[in-house]
């Protein structure tokens, strides 16, 4: 069905940092099945990543082994940088992601018409057969008719010795509440993928498959984290070029993995994006959402799609 949405005549300068909802006090416990020897890559074998196929990787910076590094992939510790439980972490990564667009087109498009200045929101929940976890893709997109140069130094921005700030569109913090949410959007899919399973007495490691994928300037990038515990190298990031796209748009999509079926974090999701837009009357917006069928409902239930449009 179709849902149109009107503007409210609000500051153009409100801010968008405040906290997206209460903390609930509650936890998810996530696992799940693909391993991967602690001496060897991933096997390419295994489950695929829902949006590509594994191939062709190379390998990216790669960081020491210390107890601060592995902080980055320890769901309480991330609960702790950031201040966002487990439960709110894509709201959280929404946030994030609509923040950064909206930080460059105001950067580098702050006098042009409405029709240059484009920012969209795409969810997507994929379901995985045999009581695996669903996975949740985000993906924000805002336009970019100059082709101006972003994400230019993918590698410097996925150095785990490093927090990586000084480039082009990559997290200034503005309407941004954190720094390099790349990285710790990678993070979090680990994090949330692995938590509540113990492999400190096994041979492998669990993975996380999914990538984060960024598109710009006509290219595309997916990104891959691979933990191995049990070396000096604990964590590594892999780079796998994509497909050639339109240099007009810039888009990052994040997966993250859901342990059971949320029916209301999707509309969660999109009424954060009506509060968010509300205000910027100057920035065209738009959004869509694409819901399987509740498992618990029957066969009986057809696929849902929404949309909104400024």
């Amino acid at each position: 069905m179709t849902s149109k949405h009107d503007d409210n005549n609000v500051n153009e300068n409100e801010p968008t940092h405040s906290p997206i909802f209460t903390p609930k006090n509650e936890q998810e416990d996530f696992g799940g099945k693909t391993h991967v020897d602690k001496s060897k890559k991933i096997d390419k074998k295994g489950r695929p990543p829902h949006s590509s196929t594994v191939e062709g990787r190379r390998n990216g910076p790669v960081a020491t082994s210390t107890v601060k590094l592995m902080s980055f992939i320890i769901v309480k510790a991330i609960e702790s940088d950031t201040s966002y439980l487990q439960s709110q972490w894509p709201l959280f990564a929404l946030k994030e992601l609509l923040d950064n667009a909206w930080d460059f087109l105001n950067d580098y498009y702050s006098q042009c018409p409405k029709e240059d200045r484009k920012i969209g929101v795409s969810i997507k929940i994929d379901r995985k057969p045999q009581a695996q976890k669903d996975i949740l893709c985000i993906r924000v997109r805002n336009s970019n008719v100059d082709n101006i140069l972003v994400f230019e130094n993918l590698y410097a921005t996925f150095n785990y010795d490093q927090w990586y700030s000084t480039k082009r569109y990559q997290h200034r913090e503005t309407c941004g509440s954190l720094g390099d949410f790349l990285k710790r959007g990678l993070d979090m899919g680990y994090a949330a993928w692995t938590e509540g399973i113990d492999d400190d007495n096994s041979f492998t490691d669990e993975q996380w498959e999914e990538p984060l994928i960024v598109r710009r300037n006509g290219k595309e990038t997916r990104v891959f984290i691979v933990v191995n515990k049990g070396s000096s190298e604990p964590i590594k990031v892999e780079f796998e070029d994509g497909p050639s796209y339109d240099y007009t748009y810039t888009e990052v999509e994040v997966a993250l993995p859901l342990s059971y079926w949320n029916e209301s974090l999707t509309h969660q999701l999109e009424e954060y994006y009506k509060r968010y837009k509300i205000g910027k009357s100057k920035m065209e917006f738009s959004f869509d959402a694409e819901i399987p069928p509740n498992p618990e409902a029957g066969t009986g239930q057809e696929e849902e799609l929404r949309y909104g449009q400024i």
